[in-house]
Formats: structure tokens, sequence, C-alpha cells
């Protein structure tokens, strides 16, 4: 299925992208599909956001670092599915933030 992947917070240096992704892949497969399309060398300094589909915007707290198993799990609100998921670059790798 194609994903698409936007920044959480608009960003002239961060760009959207779509990716063909299973709904089998991991937290940690998404990530490093999103660096390599990003340009980025450390996939854990991304932090994922699932997208609210009633609000059409990002929920308000991202992803915890590998809580959720599955794409198909990030992707899902309520009954709902999306296709849309937000990330956030960090300073940081995201296993020291959480």
């Amino acid at each position: 299925m194609t994903v698409q992947i936007h920044p959480q917070l608009f960003s002239p240096d961060e760009e959207s992208v779509r990716i063909i992704l299973s709904k089998l892949h991991t937290y940690d497969d998404v990530v490093e599909r999103v660096a390599s399309h990003l340009g980025l060398d450390d996939p854990s300094k991304i932090r994922l956001v699932s997208h609210n589909c009633y609000s059409q915007q990002p929920k308000p707290h991202p992803i915890k670092y590998r809580e959720v198993e599955r794409l198909s799990d990030m992707l899902v609100h309520y009954n709902q599915t999306s296709d849309i998921l937000y990330y956030e670059v960090l300073d940081i790798p995201l296993p020291k933030v959480t």
C-alpha cells in the first residue's frame, strides 16, 4: 500500500513523501524507509505520529517507540483506516527520549 508521510510541523526543510509499504511492516521498518527517502543516516531519530481521520490532523501524541507492532495498527483511528502518517526528525535517537 502507498502511505503518505508528512512532516508533523510545517518546516521548509522537511518534505512529504509517498512510500510503498506493507501493512505488516514494523515500526523499525517504517522509520528505516522514511529515513532512506529523506536521506537521513539515522532512522532512530524519526518519531512517527498517527493521523486523526476526523480532524484531518496529526494526533496530539506520537506513537510510542515500538509500542505498535505493525503499520496496519499505526494507520487505524477507531474503525477508520488512513494512509497518512506524520514524522518528526529529532536531535537525539528516539529510544533515549522515551
